[in-house]
């Protein structure tokens, strides 16, 4: 039943019951909903229908899906705040629910994390030279989205302190 208390059509039903196993598989976010639902043939008017009905029985929720995306891809990805930033904007979740996911990275986690990464890309890199090796390790966790004013400060304070 809609929310106006019309019958769901068996197509739109079958539609609703792949969007829940969708979304129950892994967390989701609406437009990745929208596209699965699109792939499925579904209409303007079905999508908003399954779309009201997955929100409404808690089988989608941006917001959680933004602090689950944020906190399984620093943690796990190590992948900085820029990057997670930029794939949650692309997943077109809002802003301001983005910021928050961001918000609930602990910081000091965070920071090991990089300083990790640094010790890591810093042990691969052949050429010994200095200056090439902070280029390197820095161009590195740069692309992998971690603010570059933060990994230039603790590959300095990394470099001078061995």
């Amino acid at each position: 039943m809609t929310a106006e208390g019309d019958s769901i059509s068996s197509q739109t039903a079958e539609l609703i019951r792949q969007a829940k196993y969708f979304c129950a598989y892994q967390e989701r976010c609406s437009s990745e909903v929208l596209q699965k639902l699109t792939s499925l043939g579904a209409d303007k008017q079905q999508q908003q229908i399954v779309m009201d009905i997955l929100i409404q029985e808690a089988f989608l929720d941006d917001r959680r899906f933004a602090n689950a995306y944020a906190q399984g891809k620093y943690k796990n990805n190590h992948w900085g705040r820029i990057k997670i930033f930029l794939e949650l904007t692309r997943r077109g979740i809002p802003n301001n629910i983005i910021e928050q996911a961001i918000e609930g990275i602990d910081n000091d986690e965070y920071i090991q994390i990089l300083q990790h990464l640094i010790t890591k890309k810093i042990q691969t890199i052949k050429n010994k030279n200095q200056q090439q090796t902070m280029e390197k390790t820095a161009y590195f966790c740069t692309g992998k989205g971690f603010e570059p004013e933060l990994v230039w400060q603790l590959i300095k304070k990394q470099h001078f302190d061995s």
